[in-house]
Parts: C-alpha cells; structure tokens; sequence
C-alpha cells in the first residue's frame, strides 16, 4: 500500500516543502476558508494561478485552473462535496425494488499552480523513473525526460489543456501532429550538464527525504520485504532568483 505517495492529499504530509503551496478541500466551504492563505501566497508569486485536482486521480483527470479572482469556478466542481452512488435491490419481497443512496466524502487539492521555465515557449516537466525496494532501498533513474506542452504558454488560455497540460498521454491524445522527438526528450539532450547535474541532485535529495518520510507511517506506506515497485514522479522545474534551476514536486503515483 502506497497511499502517502499517490494520494494528492496525503503526499503534502511527507513532501510538503518540496511542493507549491497545497490545501485539501472537499467543499466550497474549505475553499473560502483558504482565500485568505492564497492571497497571502500570491503576494510572493507572479501570478494569481491555481489549480484544482482529484485526490485520487491521474494522468491529469479533473484538473481546472483557475484564477484566485475568479475562485467562484470551483463552485459547480466541488458541489455539496460529495459522490453520490445509485445501487438498486431487488433481494427483498417481491415486487418491491428498493434503491440505495451511497454517498462518501470526496476530498480534492487546490494548489498553486506552478509557472516552469518554457522550453521554446512550452511549459514542460520532468518525468522520474524511482524504484522502491524491500524495507527500504530507493534507486533513481537519472535518464529522466523532458515531457512538452503541444501549445505555447500563455496564462489566458486556462481552458486549453495543451497548453497547460503536460502528461505525454493526454498530448497524445488531443494533438494530431504530436511530436514525440521534440516532446518527450532526455534532460541532458535539453540543458547543459550543469543545470542537468543541479536539478538531479535536487530530484535525489527530495526522493530520498520523501520516501524516508513516507516510509515511517506504515499506514500510508507498507513496504514488503522481496517486492519492488517503480514510480513515475513528476518534478517542475524553474530558476530562481540567482539564476539557478530549481525543482519542486507537484505529484508523484
């Protein structure tokens, strides 16, 4: 079981200070209750982006971004907060069908939405290869790739999911002339080695502080002895103020 990693909501528990500021929110209600923490956190950032995602969802599934001004969009997402699940019985007296309202809590993340360094004008990230092993060896593949937006970045195209979207399989999907040469590269064919050697060292020193951290709750992550299990962690990465690559982990599953 590896919840703590794949879950959107319980991976800000291990790794929250290698990610961009996350809350978990499951109603309208908990999104005002943040506003004030994501104004706070704009004041630092140069833009007013964020973006709502699944807890428990991949390859980009459910994703909408937003403005923080326009946080009202949410609204008609989250609903009352809840799923609500239709079974019908007909194992009781006959004639008679009885129907079933399920409904359980379902939990999503409003997190700030990550502005990349532009590879030819294209938002991209870094895909990592991480096997876990046994009771806890952790091996990284350093021939990571660079994984490209099909449209170039714009932050008024909100709705356009080339643009913002860079998981290979949707881009795939959604753009015809797909270029699998110029969108999914090795990051040494991208940046030169010293940025490449910065940004590996950065992708070690988080994997190993995430899984170290994740690996003391067994309830979140139960490690078995003579078993293995690959992960694809996605890692953006930008400059900073000196002129230095840097990388933050929005996800990993």
């Amino acid at each position: 079981m590896r919840s703590g990693l794949i879950r959107k909501d319980l991976l800000p528990l291990y790794a929250a200070e290698h990610m961009p500021r996350t809350f978990v929110v499951s109603s309208m209600e908990d999104v005002n209750q943040i506003i004030h923490f994501m104004e706070e956190e704009d004041k630092c950032s140069a833009n007013d982006l964020w973006v709502l995602k699944l807890s428990d969802s991949s390859n980009a599934f459910g994703v909408h971004f937003f403005h923080r001004t326009d946080v009202a969009s949410v609204a008609p997402i989250l609903g009352d907060g809840y799923v609500h699940h239709t079974s019908t019985s007909n194992t009781m007296p006959r004639f008679h069908l009885h129907v079933h309202l399920v409904c359980r809590r379902q939990t999503r993340v409003v997190q700030k939405y990550v502005q990349s360094t532009l590879l030819d004008g294209k938002k991209f990230h870094l895909r990592v290869l991480v096997l876990a092993v046994g009771h806890l060896d952790v091996y990284v593949y350093d021939r990571c790739r660079v994984l490209v937006a099909s449209a170039p970045f714009s932050v008024e195209a909100l709705d356009n999911s080339l643009v913002h979207i860079t998981n290979m399989g949707i881009n795939q999907a959604r753009n015809a002339q797909y270029d699998a040469a110029a969108q999914n590269r090795l990051l040494s064919d991208v940046f030169p080695a010293h940025i490449v050697a910065n940004v590996m060292d950065q992708v070690h020193r988080i994997s190993r502080h995430m899984f170290r951290a994740v690996g003391s709750n067994r309830r979140h992550f139960f490690s078995v002895s003579n078993c293995f299990e690959l992960f694809g962690v996605d890692f953006m990465v930008r400059y900073d103020c000196k002129g230095l690559s840097t990388a933050c982990l929005p996800c990993c599953g």
